[in-house]
């Protein structure tokens, strides 16, 4: 199958892309890292918890978390009990370190505690593992939930 792309869609998809970041950096608000990251230390427990969980829990983990539980029970829920005290352990121990010592993110952390090399290593190794790894398993799930939904060959279901 051939996929036709005008020359209107792709000045369409500039133009939109182009608003957005346009939009993006006329609105932003944040002054400093801490803002950013922190959202000014303004926000309440509710909300940096619903953010802790939204930053855990994905699409991808749902739907995995649903398939591995059909094949192998319930046995796989036990990773999520233990982020449990994981993170009651993190917060307790850990967490106070970073906030007095002003450290907002783990690539911060390592250029400060050794050099920007190993800053600069880490974030490239997470983004590559987050662009090739767990998107590209989100991508061919939506891919295969398609072709399920079109009842049609793979090659359009990549187009739709």
């Amino acid at each position: 199958m051939e996929l036709n792309i005008s020359n209107i869609d792709i000045v369409v998809i500039l133009l939109f892309v182009v608003g957005i970041i346009w939009w993006a950096l006329k609105n932003r608000k944040n002054e400093n890292a801490s803002e950013y990251f922190l959202a000014g230390k303004s926000q309440n427990w509710f909300v940096v918890g619903s953010s802790l969980f939204a930053a855990s829990v994905s699409s991808s983990t749902l739907m995995g978390h649903s398939g591995e539980g059909f094949i192998s029970g319930i046995a796989v829920f036990n990773y999520n009990v233990g982020a449990i005290f994981v993170i009651i352990f993190v917060s307790l121990f850990f967490l106070p370190f970073y906030i007095k010592s002003g450290i907002y993110t783990i690539p911060e952390y390592l250029g400060r505690r050794f050099d920007n090399r190993s800053r600069k290593y880490f974030s490239f190794i997470t983004i590559i593992g987050n662009v090739f790894l767990d998107a590209g398993a989100a991508l061919w799930g939506v891919i295969r939930s398609g072709f399920l939904r079109v009842g049609e060959n793979e090659e359009k279901s990549v187009c739709l």
